[in-house]
C-alpha cells in the first residue's frame, strides 16, 4: 500500500503544498558540498579548497517522518555541544566534500576550519536527507549543496612613515586579493 503525506510549507507568507510518499527509511543518502568563491556578491565559480566541514546528525526519521527540535543554525550550535560529528571532510581541489552512506535525517554541516588567509568563508547550514524533488512528488536522497559564502571584512589603516616615524603624505596604496591561496592576485575594488 502506498501511503501519501501532505506537507504544507510556508515561505514568506506563501503556502506551498507538497505531496510525497512516506520516506523509505531503508535507504541511505548523501550530501555533496561544493564551496565556491563569491566576489562582489556574485558566485565566480572558483573552488575553495581546504574548507573543513563536520557533519552532525540533529534529527532522524521515526515511522517515515522527520523528528527533530533543531530548526535553525543557532539551535544546531546549541545541540551539537559535546557531540561527535558523524564525519569530517575537507574540500578538494574542486571545492567538493562528499558525505556518503548517511542515515536519513536532518544534518548540520558546520565549517570547522578553512584555509589560512582566506577572506571567503562558506557558511554552516542545515540540510535534510532526503529532500523533496523539484516537482514535490518524490524524494531526493543524494543532496548537492552550494553554501552561501560570507566574505570576511574589517578595517585597516595604512600609513607610510619615514625613518623618523613621521607620516609621509600623498602615498597611494593598492589593495589586492587572492582567491587561490596566493597564487594569483587581483586589485580589490570595493562595492558601491
Amino acid at each position: 500500500m502506498l501511503m501519501l503525506m501532505l506537507v504544507v510549507v510556508t515561505i514568506s507568507n506563501t503556502v506551498f503544498a507538497v505531496t510525497a510518499s512516506i520516506v523509505d527509511t531503508s535507504k541511505t543518502g548523501s550530501v555533496t558540498i561544493t564551496a565556491l568563491s563569491q566576489l562582489n556578491g556574485a558566485a565566480d565559480n572558483t573552488p575553495i579548497k581546504g574548507v573543513e566541514y563536520s557533519l552532525y546528525q540533529v534529527g532522524n526519521y521515526t515511522d517515515g517522518l522527520l523528528t527533530t527540535t533543531v530548526n535553525t543554525k543557532e539551535e544546531a550550535e546549541a545541540y551539537i555541544v559535546d557531540k561527535t560529528p558523524v564525519a569530517t571532510k575537507t574540500t578538494d581541489d574542486n571545492g567538493v566534500a562528499s558525505f556518503t552512506a548517511l542515515t536519513l535525517g536532518r544534518y548540520y554541516a558546520k565549517v570547522t576550519a578553512y584555509p589560512t588567509g582566506t577572506s571567503q568563508i562558506p557558511e554552516s547550514f542545515l540540510v535534510d536527507v532526503p529532500m523533496t524533488n523539484d516537482a514535490g512528488n518524490g524524494w531526493v536522497y543524494d543532496i548537492t549543496v552550494k553554501p552561501k559564502v560570507k566574505v570576511a571584512s574589517g578595517n585597516a589603516v595604512l600609513t607610510k612613515k619615514d625613518q623618523k616615524n613621521n607620516p609621509i603624505q600623498g602615498v597611494v596604496f593598492t589593495v589586492q586579493i587572492s582567491t587561490d591561496n596566493g597564487t594569483t592576485w587581483t586589485d580589490y575594488v570595493p562595492e558601491g
